[in-house]
Order: structure tokens, then C-alpha cells, then sequence
């Protein structure tokens, strides 16, 4: 038995990191080390590193698994705009499914097989809408820099709340905003009712990409 565990029988690269993950979904990326995931494994430390050299490309990897499982965009059919909106929702979908992982897209650019792919797919999406190459490249940057603003904000801004919870801080922000002196602050006071609406992630993430493209499209040569 302690033969077996020392030579982790059975062990591939994706069950090891797939493995990673689960310990970063429920404990939190700062959980997993290689003596944590050894134990998850029922394997000695020093039989990972055949899967995986470094903890850094443990954290690769794992951003690699969450882009692999992208929904990437395709040349022909829908509109560009189309196509680039259905990424962006299947971005923040794997992202709010695996918020431990946010951390490894703000800290570090991936050159994945997965990252590239992605990358690839955006750009010959921005390029076949009419964009020169450093445009394209531009709008990319920002394209990814915006989703994960949105989603981060959307996971790691303080503790999840219920929508009953989202609207009572909503109705009594509102009533605050409302009770202002309006002769010193009119335009809160008469933008009291939107300020002051229930955040609802899902909503204020279509409003952000519908912006978004609507500025792409305005910056796109002959558009």
C-alpha cells in the first residue's frame, strides 16, 4: 500500500488538478498546497510533481481547466457582437462557478493551451469584424480586463447576499438618498429611485456588455 501511494497509481494530470480545484472551490485557492492536495489524493507530495512541477503551474492549470471548458466563438453564423456576448456569459459562468480561481487571472497572464486557444478565438472574432490587428489587440485587452472587473465584483465584494437581502439594503439606501437635502445634493435626490434599485448581478453584467459593445461597434473602422 505505501508502495502504491508513493507512486500515486492511478493519477493523471487532470485528476490532479481537477482534485485542486474542488480543494480551491471549497476551502479557498490560499488552501491548496501540495502536502493538502497529497492527502486529498492519498498520495505523497513528491508523486504530484510528475503531474504538475511547481505550485505556480498548479495555479496554470487550474486557469487552464476553467478556460477549457469556454463555450469559444466561431467565424461563421451569429453576429460578431453575438458571439462575443456568449463568451463573455460563459466567462463569468465559469468564474462564478469556480470564484477561487479569480485570483490566478488578476495575478498572472496564462499561456495555456487553453489561453491561447481562447485568445486565438477572441482575435479572429475582433479581426473578421474589421478591426486592424492593434485595435483588435486593444479591445481584447479591455474585453478581458471589463469581465473580470464585473465578475470580481460580483464574488469577492463582501458576503453573498439573498435577493430579499439585496432589496432591504436597496429600499433603505434609497430612503437615505431621498431624505437628502435636496437644495445641496439634487441629483441624488432625483436619481434616489436608481440608485437606490435592488444590484442584481446577472442584470447590472447585460447592462456593462451591452455598453461595452455599443462602444466597440463605434470604434470599429466603417462601422
Amino acid at each position: 500500500m505505501a508502495e502504491q501511494k508513493f507512486r500515486g497509481a492511478g493519477l493523471t494530470r487532470e485528476k490532479v488538478l481537477s482534485a485542486a480545484l474542488e480543494i480551491a472551490d471549497n476551502e479557498g485557492l490560499e488552501a491548496l498546497s501540495f502536502r493538502r492536495l497529497a492527502s486529498h489524493l492519498d498520495v505523497t507530495p513528491m508523486a504530484l510533481y510528475r503531474y504538475v512541477e511547481s505550485k505556480d503551474a498548479l495555479f496554470e492549470g487550474l486557469g487552464d481547466l476553467v478556460l477549457a471548458e469556454l463555450e469559444l466563438p466561431r467565424p461563421e453564423g451569429k453576429d460578431w457582437r453575438q458571439q462575443l456576448r456568449d463568451v463573455a456569459h460563459s466567462f463569468r459562468e465559469r468564474l462564478i462557478a469556480h470564484p477561487a480561481v479569480m485570483s490566478i487571472f488578476l495575478s498572472r497572464p496564462l499561456f495555456t493551451p487553453a489561453a491561447t486557444r481562447t485568445a486565438e478565438a477572441v482575435l479572429a472574432l475582433l479581426r473578421g469584424a474589421g478591426f486592424p490587428p492593434e485595435l483588435a489587440v486593444l479591445h481584447y485587452q479591455q474585453i478581458v480586463r471589463f469581465l473580470l472587473a464585473l465578475v470580481l465584483l460580483e464574488t469577492g465584494s463582501g458576503p453573498r447576499l439573498s435577493p430579499d437581502e439585496r432589496r432591504e439594503r436597496a429600499r433603505i439606501a434609497r430612503i437615505r438618498m431621498e431624505t437628502l437635502p435636496p437644495e445641496q445634493y439634487p441629483n441624488l435626490v432625483e436619481a434616489a429611485p436608481y440608485l437606490g434599485a435592488p444590484y442584481e448581478p446577472a442584470v447590472a453584467f447585460d447592462k456593462g456588455l451591452d455598453l461595452l459593445l455599443e462602444g466597440l461597434e463605434r470604434s470599429r473602422p466603417g462601422g
